[in-house]
């Protein structure tokens, strides 16, 4: 006895949309034994379906390389050419701006740098004896890492001592203080600790509006 595909095909379907109704009404009713049962039977529609779609897209792939392997081979060349161009000029320009600009040195030697886009600056300083104060509001008299933030923006040369961000803030500025607060299980943030002493800053250079914030791409438990 010959079995027709065709049957188990209009079957199948037949259960797939009897799963759907039943399912899609009241989610829970999945565990139940005779839509178990549908949805093992809805996989011939699925097969039918899908396997000569796959065919079909298969075959157009190979019709399409045949056809225009030679161009896709030069379009390859082309792109592989212009991404190899591309990171060798980058590095050229890195390396240019470090001889104008000094390097970063290495880790636990105070130092600063001028990225390419010429406009941000880098600078750090590493003291692993240096710790956090933590009590509000982190002034200089309780807050450790305070003189280690302010003499690494100082190092900048963007002003004197006294007044590091002289150079860039000019009175009655707005002034945005961007700093890491994200995270939702495991939240990362800036310690207010980091902050207080560029706050003082932005104040000694004259700033009329010190606003404090990020992005805001999740919610923090932190406290700060």
């Amino acid at each position: 006895m010959k079995h027709k595909p065709g049957k188990y095909i209009w079957f199948s379907l037949a259960c797939l949309a009897w799963f759907i109704l039943r399912v899609g009404a009241r989610p829970t009713r999945i565990v139940y034994p005779c839509q178990r049962v549908a949805a093992a039977q809805s996989g011939w529609f699925l097969y039918a379906f899908l396997a000569p779609a796959f065919v079909a897209f298969w075959k157009g792939i190979k019709n399409f390389f045949s056809k225009h392997f030679k161009f896709i081979v030069i379009a390859g060349c082309i792109a592989f050419a212009s991404f190899t161009g591309y990171r060798i000029y980058g590095q050229y320009k890195i390396n240019l701006l470090r001889s104008q600009a000094g390097t970063i040195p290495a880790l636990g030697v105070p130092g600063s740098a001028q990225p390419l886009d010429e406009i941000s600056f880098v600078s750090f300083r590493y003291d692993p004896s240096v710790f956090y104060g933590e009590t509000p509001p982190y002034d200089r008299a309780q807050n450790p890492a305070y003189d280690l933030v302010w003499q690494a923006v100082e190092d900048l040369q963007l002003g004197s001592s006294s007044n590091p961000l002289d150079g860039i803030i000019d009175p009655g500025d707005t002034v945005l203080i961007k700093v890491n607060l994200l995270g939702f299980n495991r939240p990362q943030y800036t310690h207010p600790a980091a902050v207080r002493p560029v706050i003082d800053m932005c104040i000694a250079a004259g700033a009329a509006k010190i606003f404090v914030g990020d992005c805001g791409q999740g919610f923090t438990n932190a406290k700060t």
